[in-house]
Order: structure tokens, then C-alpha cells, then sequence
């Protein structure tokens, strides 16, 4: 929530003394432990910050798959649930169940989990633009 509103005012606000660039810095820090409920003084923050982009952008990739919208296939192993429950959205997929962490953690295995938590009118973004926004605005992930 915080990250898209500090990036785009810096665009205008431009802050080049090394004390304004720490305070943004310091909010992103902060927001970043909030986000992954991770407080501990052993914990990197840097990674915690790179880990949720790297989230979005597997959000973001498997939107454009689900809708076309890039050159990639959706694998013939990916397939809707042969009933939604109540929990779940339109556009819900079948988790995929592995023994091997390598692969569990591997693009469709581990991001059809994050799709399927999420809401419903964010999947159905009828436009990227609205997907992306929605995605950088998830209160957690």
C-alpha cells in the first residue's frame, strides 16, 4: 500500500538529500516486516522487499498466460477444480500436489496458490493496467 504511493509522488518530489532518501527508505523497511508479519532483527529486509516483487511479478505473469496476453500456453496439468466451492473464485485452479520441493516451488506449482488467494474482482481485472494496480495494493500476500 505504501511502496506504490512513495514511488509514484517521488517521481515529482524527487528527494536528492541523503536524509529524505533514508526516511523513504526507512517507510519502505517498515511496511516490508509489516507486510510479512517478520520483526526479527536477524531478518533481511532487502530480501523481504525483493521477495514481495518477485511475488507481483508471478501474479502478473500468470494474469497475461491466463488471458493470453503473452506467447505461453497454460500447461495441460493446469486445470480448473472439477467443482468451486464457495471459498473459491471463477477462475480458481487445481493445486498442484508434488513431493519434490523443486518443483513445488517452480512457476505454476507455487503461483496457482497465490492466484487462488486471491479475490475475485482482482482475477477478473478486465485490464493489466487494473490487475498490476490491484496486485501492488494487496494488503499482504
Amino acid at each position: 500500500m505504501v511502496r506504490p504511493q512513495l514511488e509514484y509522488s517521488s517521481s515529482v518530489w524527487s528527494p536528492y538529500t541523503q536524509q529524505n532518501i533514508n526516511q523513504i527508505e526507512m517507510i519502505q523497511r517498515r511496511a516490508a516486516r509489516w507486510v510479512k508479519h517478520d520483526y526479527s532483527s536477524y531478518s533481511s529486509v532487502s530480501s523481504m522487499i525483493s521477495q514481495l516483487r518477485r511475488l507481483d511479478a508471478r501474479l502478473i505473469m500468470f494474469y497475461k498466460i491466463v488471458n493470453g496476453l503473452v506467447a505461453i500456453q497454460m500447461p495441460s496439468y493446469v486445470r480448473p477444480p472439477a467443482r468451486l466451492s464457495r471459498h473459491m473464485h471463477p477462475l480458481s485452479y487445481t493445486q498442484i500436489q508434488t513431493p519434490c520441493n523443486y518443483y513445488k516451488y517452480s512457476f505454476f506449482p507455487a503461483t496457482i496458490i497465490l492466484w487462488n488467494s486471491l479475490p475475485a474482482e482482482l482475477v477478473e481485472a478486465p485490464t493489466l493496467h487494473q490487475f498490476k494496480q490491484g496486485v501492488t495494493k494487496l494488503p499482504h500476500r
